[in-house]
């Protein structure tokens, strides 16, 4: 089972790849990139933490563990 420091870090990682593809991916659609910032790093702040309770729960459950 992962620790919850772990399962922290591996969400902070994430979290900052799919930032940067939701900033450039926002940028490019509202061509502004304040606006872009602002909907990458907002959509990301709350992926991160439904990240973290998708993570937590599935140590809940032994299924596919050896």
């Amino acid at each position: 089972m992962d620790s919850k420091l772990r399962s922290f870090v591996k969400s902070l990682s994430w979290r900052l790849i799919a930032t940067t593809n939701g900033i450039l991916v926002a940028y490019a659609l509202t061509g502004s990139f304040s606006k872009g910032a602002v909907i990458g790093i907002v959509g990301n702040i709350t992926g991160m933490v439904l990240y973290y309770i998708h993570e937590r729960s599935w140590n809940v459950f032994n299924w596919g563990r050896k």
